[in-house]
């Protein structure tokens, strides 16, 4: 796998920046194994990132989609905005995911995507994209990221809909878990880069309904909690959680 650059591993990392390997948009960005006509193509991927600051909209809901991202380093949250002017946040986002396949079909964003802290990403343009979806082989990895967004959405939608607050606390720290693994870091330890107001939203819970579920879990020594970092003493505490109501 593609390293990853890092603080030390002992402690819960905080990933700055990803190379192309764990990236799911990397296996379109390469003309290896491609018929000739693709090659023009190629490099994929404008040159220039984005470079955006904490806050700093990726785009907006209603913004004409001008290609697929990839997040090259940093973090950003997926929202949708309500009519009372709040935001609900859909998704969050690390390194190596894609962003913006939510404007696909409709060529427009239903959703906000705002960094949370300075962040990087890669844009491949819309024509390149849809170009390259002719080629058999990159329309079938398309389809799959499509199918895992949506399952991963039907999943949250149940979390928020059919669970307790600890179940909400305890899958969201398990999906955390899970995808710091899949990156190559530490199941046990790592940074939480949203706020809790933002987890609370995610999960459809109050901030203080947060904290209280991280100091409960803490308490039974399931977990320990410093600020953002947060260490996993007893995984298998928080899986068997869900398997009993309250």
């Amino acid at each position: 796998m593609a390293s990853i650059r890092t603080q030390k591993r002992d402690k819960a990392a905080v990933p700055m920046q990803v190379t192309c390997g764990p990236c799911a948009l990397g296996t379109l960005c390469h003309a290896e194994g491609l018929p000739f006509a693709f090659h023009s193509l190629f490099p994929l991927a404008d040159e220039k990132r984005i470079r955006l600051g904490a806050g700093e909209f990726l785009f907006r809901a209603g913004d004409t989609q001008m290609g697929i991202y990839a997040v090259k380093a940093g973090f950003l949250k997926s929202c949708v905005p309500l009519t009372d002017g709040r935001r609900n946040i859909v998704a969050f986002h690390a390194m190596g995911d894609a962003v913006g396949m939510d404007a696909l079909g409709r060529g427009a964003h239903s959703s906000d995507a705002v960094a949370l802290n300075g962040c990087e990403v890669c844009l491949i343009p819309l024509a390149k994209f849809e170009k390259l979806l002719e080629h058999p082989a990159e329309s079938v990895h398309l389809r799959q990221l499509l199918g895992r967004e949506l399952a991963r959405m039907e999943a949250h939608a149940a979390v928020v809909g059919t669970l307790s607050a600890k179940q909400r606390v305890a899958t969201f720290l398990l999906n955390m878990s899970a995808g710091w693994e899949m990156r190559g870091y530490s199941k046990h330890a790592f940074v939480l880069f949203m706020s809790r107001d933002d987890i609370g939203n995610f999960l459809g819970l109050t901030f203080e309904t947060v904290s209280r579920t991280l100091s409960y879990f803490q308490s039974n020594n399931w977990i320990a909690v410093k600020g953002k970092n947060v260490l996993i003493h007893d995984l298998k505490a928080l899986q068997s959680l869900l398997e009993h109501s309250g």
